[in-house]
């Protein structure tokens, strides 16, 4: 009974994996387009294993309490409506409830936060135009020792 839970579990989580890829592969186009990036999606493919160990190991975190909690329970107690829930494990319920919906209120914070500080970003005055600004990036030992005399050439024009 414990491996049941714990092979449904990751098979859950597997296909979580699954489903975010499939997301992400669909969606990075359009994350490229926005952010002006070129991400790929199989950029580092040594990272696979990793991803595929967490996923795993969520798998297997994630089904220790159901396996070894509801895998102690007699069948015909249970179905016979004799089982008392004694105090740990109601508490141990309500406290996971209580720290889901903690990290769910962190998480939405952040976001708020998040996109006020992008709103603030693009609402805010630089100090100058940038549009009236031509920025030329000195690339080279050469540019850079005849930064002095570019400097010059260009304080001559008048525009």
């Amino acid at each position: 009974m414990v491996y049941l839970f714990l092979g449904e579990s990751i098979v859950i989580s597997c296909l979580a994996l699954l489903f975010a890829l499939v997301l992400t592969w669909f969606f990075l186009p359009l994350f490229n387009n926005l952010t002006q990036k070129n991400l790929r999606f199989f950029d580092q493919p040594d990272k696979w294993l990793w991803i595929a160990g967490l996923t795993v190991f969520t798998g297997i975190l994630s089904g220790l309490y159901p396996a070894f909690y509801l895998s102690s329970f007699k069948p015909v107690i249970v179905l016979k409506g004799k089982l008392l829930n004694n105090f740990s494990a109601v508490a141990i319920r309500k406290g996971l409830v209580v720290f889901q919906f903690t990290i769910s209120i962190c998480l939405i914070l952040g976001a708020i936060i998040i996109v006020r500080q992008l709103h603030f970003l693009d609402n805010q005055q630089l100090g100058f135009n940038k549009s009236q600004k031509i920025v030329m990036p000195l690339q080279g030992q050469d540019a850079i020792k005849n930064y002095a005399a570019f400097r010059n050439e260009l304080l001559k024009n008048p525009a």
